[in-house]
């Protein structure tokens, strides 16, 4: 059971030491050690520093940021997205002194920064700063946290309270109200919303947060303009946000801005250039707008360096399909299957594949595939009914 932090001189912590060189992790441990400290678990990257967290009992989190498998910006990500572990302190420690860095984990919450090298009272002191921050919050600080608290429980009038209460106390606590936009968004009042929201902005007009809500609030009016206007703010300030870059590159396809969609694309992409999962989405863009040579250069890509991802093969195969280029789709199943076993939706693909190349007792062989592997996959169901219907009316 992981324990509640007790104070800046609280020295039972438990830390998680997150770095990929096992030297870092040791001269962590021996600075913390000479510290006072003695309660360590280490891991080597973030997809192991997130098993470690699911195990052991921990309330400091350590990290670097360049690491392989899961680096710390997407480890930062993960723990700040969960609800068991997203208050646990985190300091980063990193030879990445650029200001876009330093601003995109800033964003993502983090509670310290440290420049590698550093000296053991560098460390100790910022330690204790930030357990001195989160174990005696300041008032105002105490009710913006209770605000959230409510937020996530969907107590949408006591949360309002809080927030209101935070923001008497520190008229320029912008947080707080970015706390009151999300109450009123979640209510659908958008107009208070947007009001609260400029107030902040008049604060400070550097506040990230502030324009990325305005930019939701545009998406939920379709107003998708004003969307990328705000979204753009951020993402200046930020913009080594990938996510962001993504969010960018969908508007300016609504608004048939193929030029910018493409640069913002080439941003994610190139930030995203060693993670697969970031090219799935931006192909996936490519392939809902039809511009199918754009996804099938992408998919092309990531299997060059991932040849046994099975969704890549799938979506290649939709590509290609939608392109009537229904051998290089089959081909493209077939080595899905080959790489990643039977799949309902590949077989299901292949099917539809099948139909449209007006072979229908093909069609229906590989919807039957598909639904002995899910029996209550709708799409396939009615798919294999309209093939069956057509077969007897005999179009085949």
């Amino acid at each position: 059971m992981r324990k509640e932090l007790k104070g800046k001189d609280d020295k039972d912590i438990v830390f998680l030491l997150v770095d990929d060189v096992a030297n870092m992790r040791r001269t962590l441990r021996n600075m913390l050690k000479y510290i006072g400290y003695k309660n360590f678990i280490e891991a080597e990257n973030g997809k192991v520093a997130m098993a470690r967290l699911s195990v052991y009992p921990i309330n400091f989190i350590i990290t670097d940021l360049n690491m392989p498998i899961m680096n710390g910006i997407d480890f930062i990500k993960n723990v700040r997205n969960n609800k068991e572990y997203h208050l646990i302190p985190i300091i980063i420690i990193s030879g990445e002194t650029d200001k876009d860095v330093v601003a995109e984990v800033a964003e993502l919450g983090a509670d310290g920064y440290l420049i590698k090298p550093f000296l053991v009272n560098t460390l100790e002191s910022k330690i204790k700063s930030v357990l001195d921050a989160v174990t005696n919050p300041e008032r105002a600080t105490y009710h913006f946290r209770e605000g959230m608290i409510y937020l996530e429980k969907n107590r949408y009038k006591e949360a309002l309270e809080e927030f209101k209460t935070a923001i008497k106390i520190d008229p320029i606590m912008t947080k707080a109200y970015a706390g009151m936009a999300r109450v009123f968004i979640k209510n659908n009042q958008f107009e208070k919303a947007e009001k609260v929201l400029n107030e902040a902005l008049k604060i400070n007009d550097k506040f990230i947060e502030g324009y990325s809500l305005l930019s939701e609030i545009y998406l939920m009016k379709n107003n998708y303009s004003e969307a990328g206007k705000y979204l753009e703010k951020a993402f200046q300030l930020s913009p080594k946000n990938v996510d962001r870059a993504i969010d960018l590159g969908k508007i300016s396809l609504k608004l048939n801005k193929f030029l910018d969609a493409d640069k913002y694309f080439k941003i994610a992409l190139k930030e995203g250039e060693n993670k697969p999962e970031i090219k799935m989405k931006v192909a996936e863009e490519f392939l809902e707008n039809q511009m199918y040579d754009k996804a099938i250069e992408i998919y092309d890509a990531i299997l060059l360096s991932k040849p046994n991802y099975l969704d890549a093969y799938n979506k290649l195969g939709i590509a290609y399909r939608k392109q009537k280029k229904f051998n290089e789709a089959l081909e493209a199943y077939k080595k899905a299957i080959s790489f990643g076993g039977e799949n309902e939706y590949v077989y299901y693909n292949i099917g539809r594949t099948y139909y449209e190349m007006g072979k229908i007792k093909e069609a229906i062989k590989y919807m039957e595939k598909s639904l002995k592997i899910n029996e209550k996959f709708k799409e396939a169901k009615n798919a294999l009914d309209f093939f069956k219907k057509n077969l007897k009316a005999g179009k085949n």
